[in-house]
């Protein structure tokens, strides 16, 4: 999406590309990842297809509720999407997850990187988890939070800390609207803040600090019934949104980023010695608010 949004807003590469029919090197390479995504996309739907039509008794509940499974079932009765839109509506969803679970990876990966003793601690959950006979965690050890708490609560912190879409989404009001008693005319644009409640210290205590262990059970509980109670309202407590509007990703994005983090951890020792806080780290917006990290040391776990 970064790449797609230069070469959108560029001059320079749109006068070589539609106007000198001239491929620069940013433009080879979208093509090139672009083409990979479309060829991913491809190889899943038809092996999904395959699994469903010869094998059926042997899909999972996810395979059966996946959004290319759903637009199979609609051919079933409207013949309304064909399989090549379902290959684009996974590979739209590919490259999106790319996109986005990557940004939000790097706030992860800064916020761990930063505190060892916070990184030891979930080194010694997981660890706890990890399948005797295959040596990897399980899809239920990370996926529950019952089993793995610390690993969601340092997820919960560090969107809090480094959330990737802190303002969302931007709308304009065609007739005036009533929010609170405060009435928007006609015209009017607004967004979402969804990081400066966590950043309020009416709410939070030492914001700038990362403590995931106000996101563990104990600590939710004790919020309940007081204005702090807010950081845990289902479209602050994470970053895709709910309802009807959620991110059709999110799903996947959130096991990604947990299996990501959760196998880093069990891998490695990570530091980031040129930053003393992780607020020193600089950051820009691309199409997101990303990280932009310094080098990271990592030593290997015996």
């Amino acid at each position: 999406l970064r790449t797609s949004n230069i070469l959108s807003q560029s001059t320079y590469h749109k006068f070589m590309v539609n106007n000198l029919g001239i491929d620069t090197d940013m433009f080879k390479k979208y093509m090139k990842n672009q083409t990979r995504t479309i060829d991913i996309s491809r190889k899943m739907v038809s092996r999904l297809k395959k699994l469903r039509d010869t094998r059926p008794e042997e899909m999972t509940q996810k395979q059966k509720n996946s959004y290319a499974n759903q637009a199979f079932e609609r051919q079933l009765t409207d013949d309304s999407i064909t399989v090549q839109e379902a290959e684009s509506l996974v590979g739209g969803l590919i490259a999106a997850g790319v996109d986005t679970t990557g940004n939000m990876l790097t706030w992860r990966l800064l916020h761990i990187a930063m505190h060892p003793e916070i990184q030891e601690k979930l080194y010694q959950e997981l660890i706890q988890h990890v399948d005797q006979t295959t040596g990897y965690l399980t899809e239920e050890s990370i996926s529950q939070t019952a089993k793995t708490p610390y690993l969601h609560a340092c997820m919960r912190e560090s969107h809090r800390c480094g959330n990737a879409a802190p303002t969302i989404p931007i709308k304009r009001f065609e007739a005036p609207v009533e929010v609170h008693g405060v009435l928007l005319p006609a015209g009017s644009v607004i967004l979402l803040d969804a990081y400066s409640t966590g950043m309020n210290t009416d709410f939070v205590e030492d914001p700038l600090e990362y403590r995931p262990e106000r996101f563990l059970k104990a600590a939710v509980e004790a919020r309940k019934g007081t204005p702090a109670e807010i950081i845990d309202h289902a479209f602050f407590s994470g970053p895709f949104s709910q309802g009807v509007r959620r991110c059709p990703g999110s799903r996947v994005a959130n096991l990604e980023a947990h299996a990501f983090m959760a196998q880093l951890v069990l891998d490695w020792k990570m530091s980031i010695p040129s930053l003393k806080h992780w607020t020193d780290c600089p950051y820009g917006q691309d199409t997101l608010t990303v990280a932009r990290l310094p080098k990271v040391e990592f030593t290997p776990r015996k």
